[in-house]
């Protein structure tokens, strides 16, 4: 619960200066329901190694061990939004809206999968990626991906000038 708490504070009081800019795309592929983010355009050359780093979900690093994407399978199961080519609610799910925000003091990258409010996060289930862990709600759905120390354990971090 600790971390909850230490989430909303992040999110409210430190994500006005961004000191690094993330290049993170989704992509949704109906035929196999899974729902890819990619902190990079993912060459097959560049992903040098994949974990699933917990049920339904596969981490892809590159050769220094950076993370380059995820990919979460059964996603429209797994997740607290909707695929649908619209941005209106879909049985009670909001579409997705993938956004980001970072916190110099914590270092950690936070990637909301909707435009809901971060409020709807009630539980923080780590992964067997210490630096990757997920923000689920009330009902165990996927709301957030934070990545702890994203400049140094993505493959994107670019500092802003």
């Amino acid at each position: 619960m600790a971390s909850l708490f230490l989430t909303r504070n992040i999110l409210k009081k430190h994500c006005v200066a961004v000191l690094f800019r993330f290049d993170i795309q989704s992509q949704t592929y109906a035929d196999t329901d899974t729902l890819s983010l990619y902190f990079t355009k993912a060459k097959q050359s560049v992903i040098t190694n994949t974990d699933h780093i917990t049920t339904g979900i596969v981490a892809d690093y590159d050769n220094h061990g950076k993370l380059v994407s995820l990919d979460i399978r059964a996603a429209s199961k797994k997740t607290s939004c909707h695929f649908f080519n619209t941005g209106a609610e879909v049985d009670g799910k909001p579409p997705l809206a993938v956004n980001w925000h970072y916190n110099t003091e914590y270092q950690q990258l936070v990637v909301l999968l909707s435009l809901q409010d971060v409020s709807i996060i009630t539980n923080i289930m780590e992964t067997d990626d210490p630096n990757v862990s997920l923000g689920m709600d009330l009902i165990g759905k996927l709301c957030a991906v934070y990545v702890s120390n994203p400049v140094s354990n993505t493959f994107t971090a670019a500092k802003m000038d």
